[in-house]
């Protein structure tokens, strides 16, 4: 039953070496029950003592052999990625199988035991586990996201949903809210500057005018640097992005004209 499996994996976790070296938990356990070795018969004692410990089986539902072990260790549930044998755990960090394991090319695994000295851990016992199975036993773990990416100065929202830092499903929103976007591209100027604008020539122009004459002629001038304009950017840069999805939809120099207009700063 599910307590005899659960003593057994336990066992093999426990006593270094119990089932052999192999990488694959469920071949560990057939190489236990197999092994008529004195030390696998007093392993296969201690099973029993503590399946009879567990008392009257749960009427849970039953968990195959790689749901117990992520079960045990959530935060050692890993996902694939890149080449074979490497993966990302639940937590973060990444780990990796030799290449040649049966277990590399799994997309999911619960693992159970590291080893360190790499600069990445190196997975030493581990069981396939499915993704459906996983959705289901650790559906309330699983978290929802949006996220709003920004590359070439368009906006893109995606719904993410995430086992730790695993993401089991990706998909674009269609509608997204249009604050949102807003607020992401106003990021995006935040983090790369004005040059996120495209200004043009007669932008940049235009600024810099504007800066002589406030150097010459006193304050009567707006301040147009980069750092004012900036720290502004919801009084004159808001407006111009309503109903944007793009920075690249702004027309040249548009955000100059707008940020020399002394309503808007």
């Amino acid at each position: 039953g599910q307590a005899r499996e659960a003593a057994e994996i336990a066992a093999v976790l426990t006593e270094q070496g119990l089932g052999g070296r192999d990488v694959d938990l469920r071949r560990r356990l057939e190489t236990l029950h197999r092994d008529r070795s004195p030390r696998s018969r007093d392993a296969m004692a201690l099973v029993e003592r503590w399946s009879r410990a567990a008392g009257k089986p749960s009427k849970a539902p039953e968990l195959e052999i790689g749901l117990m072990l992520a079960e045990a260790y959530p935060e050692r549930v890993a996902k694939a990625r890149g080449k074979p044998g490497e993966f990302q755990l639940a937590g973060g960090r990444g780990v990796y199988l030799e290449p040649t394991d049966p277990l590399a090319r799994e997309a999911w695994l619960a693992v159970g035991e590291l080893g360190g000295g790499d600069s990445r851990d190196r997975i030493l016992l581990a069981a396939a586990v499915d993704e459906a199975d996983l959705r289901e036993a650790f559906a309330e773990r699983l978290v929802a996201e949006d996220r709003l990416e920004t590359a070439g100065g368009r906006v893109r929202a995606k719904r993410l949903l995430r086992l730790g830092k695993l993401v089991l499903e990706e998909r674009l929103i269609e509608n997204p809210d249009p604050a949102m976007i807003v607020g992401a591209l106003m990021d995006q100027v935040r983090a790369e500057g004005l040059s996120a604008l495209r200004l043009g020539e007669q932008g940049r122009a235009l600024l810099d005018r504007v800066a002589f004459l406030r150097a010459v002629d006193g304050e009567d001038w707006p301040d147009l640097s980069e750092a004012t304009l900036i720290a502004r950017l919801d009084e004159w840069l808001e407006p111009l992005l309503a109903g944007r999805s793009s920075l690249s939809s702004l027309g040249r120099g548009d955000p100059a004209r707008r940020a020399q207009d002394p309503g808007a700063l």
